[in-house]
Order: structure tokens, then C-alpha cells, then sequence
């Protein structure tokens, strides 16, 4: 695997993660009531559509520097 397909792949876990962590947040406030896991689910989401913006961004660089 080269180094710019294991960046893709790593960014695409990353946004995997991100949007698992969120789905966890929300289910924990949900049962718990509890605040901190609203908040950690708000800032996967962020997180997540900031890892989507790069990755679309890279995937484009990649493309002009060629395969």
C-alpha cells in the first residue's frame, strides 16, 4: 500500500471513528443525561466534517500530483 493510500485510508478511519464516537455521545445523553457526552458528540461531528473537508482536499492534491 503507498503512502497516499494509507493517508486516505487513515483519514476515512478517522471520519469512521469520528462519526461512531458521536453516535455513542448522543446514545450515552440520551440514557444518562449526561452534558460531557453531548459535548464530546458535538465535537466529533466538527471533527468529522473537518476530517471530510481534508480528506476531499488531499484526494484532490493527490489526483493533480498524479498516481
Amino acid at each position: 500500500m503507498s503512502l497516499r493510500a494509507f493517508h486516505l485510508f487513515f483519514i476515512a478511519a478517522a471520519i469512521v471513528m469520528c462519526g461512531l464516537v458521536t453516535a455513542w455521545g448522543v446514545h450515552d445523553y440520551r440514557h444518562h443525561d449526561v452534558g460531557g457526552s453531548l459535548a464530546l458528540a458535538a465535537l466529533c461531528v466538527l471533527l468529522g466534517l473537518g476530517l471530510m473537508l481534508y480528506w476531499a482536499r488531499v484526494y484532490r492534491k493527490f489526483k493533480e500530483l498524479g498516481r
